[in-house]
């Protein structure tokens, strides 16, 4: 029997939300013709209440989604569950729908299971209990399978054309989304530290900077006044890069990256990446043609000289690395065929 064609019933656990990764995967799952049941782990932005109310009362929260989780699961008898870094889903639940039998369980890991400042205590619990772990670091592999995984798949960061692509932005909004240089991302204390030193010498271009948490950076910080203390997302993002010269590309040094979503999200807007030297980065677009590296704040403040002062090499660059992220097959349906192709697998394997 071929898994790939047909109609399988699918219990998504995570958000819907248009802009965001988990809501582009769930759309995948449709767009492939599956039927598509929906559990919500996080409500980001559903109200100001809710919000609250997690924070305020996380026992209540947590307890609500797992009722939820298995509700759905009774009432709907999914094939396949698919939780997207599951922080809220209790291992308990799990091991009940394990219990029935003839539903496989996947969780997609975007989070490094050594940082105690991403995981949660339900997300290393549950690590034995997934019939599959997707993760989007490939040095993690070992460390879920030290932790107890069955079988750890790496599959990389990738975009959606759905939300990532240039926008032609009216001249009327480059005043407000247009600069030099741009970030967009949330404050981590690494990447502040890499932003200040790059304002430390005379800094003669306009840099924005776009995301959640930069009050951290503190009042004395000379990154105040570059901060739009915002961040944007879908079309919105879209429109910052467009309107940019230089997206910078920072990972996050906690989670230990060595790419993130925003390596392909920039070159599918159309825009110029500037981003830190990685293996993972030098093997998914070549240096000096398709997106430009550095390895120190010495070299990210020469590199934006250079290209701010030479236009037709810099656009050459970003009009290769745009063609790169569409030709290699760098977008979330690539990810979720993966997906559907392990799932394939081990239907077959169990149910043969």
């Amino acid at each position: 029997m071929s898994y790939l064609t047909t109609r399988l019933r699918i219990l998504f656990v995570g958000d819907d939300l248009w802009w965001s990764n988990s809501g582009s995967y769930l759309r995948g799952f449709r767009k492939l013709g599956h039927d598509v049941a929906f559990v919500d782990q996080f409500s980001n932005s559903r109200s100001l209440l809710v919000r609250l109310g997690r924070k305020l009362d996380k026992r209540t929260f947590t307890r609500t989604i797992n009722q939820d989780l298995w509700q759905t699961f009774i009432r709907f008898k999914p094939h396949l569950i698919f939780v997207w870094n599951g922080h809220y889903v209790s291992p308990t639940v799990l091991s009940r729908i394990r219990d029935t039998g003839g539903t496989l369980i996947f969780e997609y890991c975007t989070e490094d299971p050594l940082n105690p400042n991403a995981i949660s205590p339900f997300f290393l619990q549950g690590i034995p209990l997934y019939d599959c772990l997707f993760t989007i670091k490939a040095f993690n592999v070992k460390d879920f399978q030290s932790a107890g995984a069955q079988q750890v798949e790496y599959v990389p960061a990738w975009f959606d054309p759905d939300i990532h692509y240039p926008v032609r932005v009216a001249q009327a909004e480059q005043a407000l989304y247009g600069s030099d240089v741009v970030f967009v991302g949330t404050w981590f204390r690494d990447r502040a530290r890499k932003l200040e030193e790059l304002l430390e010498s005379r800094f003669p271009y306009s840099l924005a900077i776009w995301g959640n948490r930069w009050e951290h950076s503190g009042s004395r910080s000379p990154l105040r006044k570059h901060v739009k203390y915002r961040a944007v997302l879908g079309e919105e993002m879209s429109k910052v890069i467009s309107a940019s010269k230089i997206a910078l590309g920072f990972l996050n040094a906690e989670n230990r990256d060595q790419h993130t979503g925003r390596t392909f999200e920039i070159p599918a807007c159309g825009g110029f990446i500037l981003a830190e030297r990685t293996d993972d980065h030098l093997k998914l677009f070549e240096e000096g043609k398709e997106a430009e590296y550095f390895d120190n704040v010495v070299e990210l403040r020469e590199k934006v000289d250079y290209y701010l002062r030479h236009n037709d090499e810099r656009q050459r660059i970003a009009q290769a690395g745009h063609h790169r992220a569409l030709e290699s097959g760098y977008t979330v349906m690539e990810s979720v065929r993966r997906v559907m192709q392990v799932f394939q697998e081990m239907a077959n394997s169990r149910y043969s």
